[in-house]
Parts: C-alpha cells; sequence; structure tokens
C-alpha cells in the first residue's frame, strides 16, 4: 500500500466522522423540535377531546380566558375615560 492512499484512507474516515456527528447534532434538533410541537397538538387535542372529565377542564379554562378578557375590556373601558369630565380616581394610578 502507497503512503497517498493511506492518507487517504484516513482523510476520508476523519471526514466521514465529522459528517456523521454533524447529521447526528442535525437530527437530534430536528427531533426535539417536532417534539415541541407534537406535545403542543397533544395538549391542545386532550384539552378537547379527552375521556369523561376532560370537558370540564375545558370549560374551566375557556372561563378562566373569558374572565381575563373581560377584565381587560373593563380596564379599557375605564382608561378611556381618562382625560376627559367623566375621569375615575382609577386613572391617578396611571398618571392620566
Amino acid at each position: 500500500m502507497e503512503t497517498d492512499s493511506t492518507a487517504l484512507i484516513v482523510v476520508g474516515c476523519v471526514l466521514l466522522c465529522l459528517v456523521g456527528t454533524v447529521l447526528l447534532v442535525i437530527l437530534q434538533v430536528i427531533g426535539t423540535g417536532l417534539e415541541v410541537i407534537g406535545g403542543i397538538f397533544e395538549f391542545v387535542f386532550g384539552l378537547f377531546g379527552g375521556g369523561p372529565l376532560g370537558p370540564c377542564g375545558c370549560i374551566v379554562g375557556i372561563g378562566v380566558l373569558l374572565l381575563c378578557a373581560a377584565g381587560v375590556y373593563l380596564v379599557a373601558s375605564v382608561l378611556a375615560t381618562c382625560g376627559t369630565p367623566d375621569a375615575v380616581n382609577f386613572c391617578a394610578l396611571f398618571g392620566r
């Protein structure tokens, strides 16, 4: 065997190991990303389609979201009166 072909084989093996390592890392990152997306889908579908007690949690979750939306609407409507003759003391909290 010649020295050139031995060096070529060694360089080829090193490149093969490097490419394999890079592919391994890339596949791990892709797998982790797909696992996160799958977990989100599992959560959403589990929320809407879970057994006999599943809808109870869904209804509570929707109720909490509606209460938050109502609170935001209430605060926004009160802050809209700031700077007008109808202003309330709540405006003083925000310096208006």
